[in-house]
């Protein structure tokens, strides 16, 4: 009889470790993770790579590791993201960011997980530490060629720095346990063979940037019904490379989380009156807006975007999931960092700055000036649009029309 997943509760017999036993995980579990940082040197490391896919904000690489075995197929994921290294953290710590937000976000794929085996935890010298015995189940990418698979493995999370700058890892590698026998006859579980594989995370050159890696080396083992693939089709190791980058590009995911998480944060800022005349161009890209259709709105700052710019983010409001919309400009953003956005202050006249000039000004496109340019994507910088300046003009004009040489001061 074939068990059906989840496993039932207390399927595995975990026996009590010895001392000697949980000394000699918590030395192969530091030895990963040096390991596993070592396979992320892209240049000159243990490792050769070569390119195999360079999309738009994310490389990834195959590699040849000396001495691994011959299916052990070792691809390489980068990306560098705006991010600070305790936000990532918090995003894999299941205490922080609760079991079921956890397992919503990263648990795509993964069929059951079971906690063996508990052997480190963090500590307030090492808040960042933590080595546990897990138990994991993955759904086929391709069920009708490829078989689910199954993994017992040691998992480690810890700091380190290099040249100054902060990381933090977080590995996985097989490995053998009495209580965690193989499922095949069981659960139709293939088990897999991990050689070595996680996310390293480090502090970029560029202050506010982080690099990501996800390093997946790995040995499916042949499923019995995949001789399909590996002896007629003989496309054994193309599907396998579609499926390793598929994995690779959760890093994508996780920047969207990052900025998911900054945009709950930030309140919400309702559209601006009279939108429809004032937002006549995109508030980001400056791209002119139709004027029979309907203006899309940033519900964290109130201007007006193209289609292009925005974009239907999963935030928390009030603890509850909602699909807001948000510019891409906002979710880089921090209320920290937009109340440090520094102001504007420029002149005005009436004879330089009327209403026909305002209006002239947002109707027509700008001649080709150089000067122009710069000013518009200094303004575009600071999330401002040449709407948002007229709109504000026009309001000075209404409440000041006798002051000839008055500031106005943009936020």
């Amino acid at each position: 009889m074939v068990l059906s997943l989840p496993l039932p509760p207390n399927f595995f017999k975990c026996l009590p470790l010895t001392p000697a036993q949980i000394d000699q995980y918590l030395s192969q579990a530091v030895d990963n993770t040096h390991e596993l940082i070592d396979k992320t040197i892209i240049h000159g490391g243990r490792v050769s790579y070569k390119m195999l896919s360079d999309e738009k904000h994310l490389k990834i690489y195959k590699g040849d590791y000396p001495g691994a075995p011959p299916n052990a197929t070792i691809h390489l994921g980068y990306m560098e993201v705006m991010a600070s290294l305790d936000k990532v953290i918090a995003l894999f710590d299941t205490e922080a960011t609760r079991p079921k937000e956890f397992c919503r976000r990263f648990g795509k794929g993964l069929l059951d997980a079971v906690h063996l085996y508990t052997l480190d935890v963090p500590t307030v010298d090492a808040p960042y530490k933590k080595t546990t015995l897990t138990w994991r189940a993955y759904d086929s990418q391709m069920p009708k060629m490829i078989m689910r698979r199954d993994a017992c493995q040691i998992e480690c999370h810890n700091s380190f720095t290099v040249d100054g700058r902060r990381g933090w890892v977080r590995s996985h590698k097989s490995i053998r346990l009495e209580c965690c026998p193989n499922l095949e006859a069981v659960c139709q579980l293939i088990r897999s063979k991990n050689h070595g594989s996680g996310h390293v995370f480090l502090e970029s050159e560029r202050p506010g940037y982080l690099d990501m890696y996800y390093v997946t080396h790995v040995d499916c083992s042949d499923g019995p019904s995949e001789w399909f693939v590996d002896k007629v089709m003989r496309c054994r190791r193309i599907v396998l490379d579609a499926i390793f980058k598929k994995r690779c590009r959760a890093l994508l995911d996780i920047d969207v989380f990052l900025r998911e998480d900054r945009l709950s944060r930030m309140p919400y800022v309702p559209p601006r009156p009279n939108s429809t005349a004032l937002h006549r161009k995109c508030s980001l890209c400056c791209k002119s807006l139709p004027i029979i259709r309907k203006r899309q709105f940033c519900e964290k700052c109130g201007e007006a975007f193209c289609s292009r710019c925005v974009n239907v983010w999963d935030v928390r409001v009030h603890g509850r999931h909602e699909r807001v919309l948000a510019c891409y400009t906002c979710s880089i953003q921090t209320p920290e960092t937009r109340l440090r956005t520094p102001s504007l202050l420029f002149a005005r006249s009436k004879t330089a700055v009327s209403r026909s000039t305002i209006r002239s000004e947002n109707e027509t496109r700008s001649t080709s000036s150089s000067t122009d340019s710069k000013v518009n994507s200094f303004l575009v910088s600071l999330g401002l649009s040449r709407a948002t300046l007229a709109r504000q003009r026009l309001q000075e004009d209404e409440d000041d029309d006798d002051d000839n040489d008055s500031l106005v001061l943009i936020e």
